[in-house]
This record gives structure tokens, sequence and C-alpha cells, in this order.
């Protein structure tokens, strides 16, 4: 938990200074998207949770037992940045996440709206190994979760935005 702790406290000093400056937003051809994830769906996987909104409480983000999580501070889905999802690698959250490959599908449901990315990029790393995070990327959805002995690395999962379906 204390390597959880700081791993939390590393990323959220990240997403402040991506906060402070000006966000990058795609030019002309943004999906126009705006609305926080309210679901994220992984058929292979049988992933299909709630997601909340991760704010920043004590210098740290929620990690949540009952949703996936939502960074505050990452970009909404389709206005060119960066979205981070993350949650416990525990077999009712992203445990799963494991099983994924090349061009599997992710998707992030609003009320409105349902987003399916393919995903680009498996890596594990380590903690501090932050430039995923990074809000330069276009449309991109990276997902987090702990992986290897006693949880010492982490699972990057990077996709990316593939379509947008319009609910009526």
């Amino acid at each position: 938990m204390k390597i959880n702790r700081l791993i939390t406290k590393v990323l959220i000093l990240y997403f402040l200074l991506l906060a402070t400056q000006a966000p990058v937003l795609a030019q002309g051809d943004s999906w126009g998207f705006s609305h926080i994830p309210s679901r994220v769906v992984i058929k292979k996987t049988g992933i299909n949770l709630p997601v909340k909104s991760a704010p920043i409480e004590e210098n740290t983000w929620n990690v949540y037992l009952d949703a996936a999580s939502f960074g505050e501070g990452s970009a909404v889905p389709g206005v060119g940045g960066n979205t981070i999802l993350f949650s416990h690698d525990i077999p009712r959250l992203f445990y799963s996440l494991h099983s994924l490959e090349m061009g599997d599908v992710v998707t992030l449901t609003t009320d409105t709206d349902i987003l399916n990315y393919s995903v680009k990029e498996i890596h594990t790393v380590s903690p501090d190994d932050v430039h995923y995070l990074n809000q330069k990327y276009k449309d991109q959805l990276t997902l987090f979760t702990c992986t290897g002995d006693a949880y010492s690395k982490r699972l990057v999962i990077v996709a990316q935005l593939d379509t947008l379906l319009v609910e009526n």
C-alpha cells in the first residue's frame, strides 16, 4: 500500500504540472465529445465497470473498489488528449487487462455516446515511468493497473479512438 501511495503521489504531481499548462486539443478533426465516461466495457476480458471521476484528495487520487477511476486532470475523451482510467489488479476490477492483445476493443460510454478504442500498445513499466500520462497524445485512452511481484510494476494499455457513436 505504501508503494501505491507513492506512485499515486508521483502521478498527481505530474497531472498538477500538466494542469498548469494549456491543454492540447485536436484541431479541425476533433470528435467533439465533451462528457466524462460513465462505463468501460472490454468484451474480450469480461470487464464491464462503472467509471467514477477520481478527484485528488490528500495528495492522492481516489481508487475505487467498485469502479474504474477516471483521472481528473486527464483529457475528456475525444477532445484531443489522453484519457486516463485506472483500477486495482483484482478479479472484479482490472485483473483481466493482462489478457488484452493488440487490436482488441475497449469501449467507453456516457449517457449519450459510445466510443470504441483499439489497443495499440501494451507495456509493463516501473511506477515512476509516467510519460504514458502525457496529454500531447490525440484521442488516446490509457488504462493502468498494477502488476508484477508485490505489484512492483504497472501494466499500461494504450488505445486509440476508432469510432464515436451518438445515441438518440
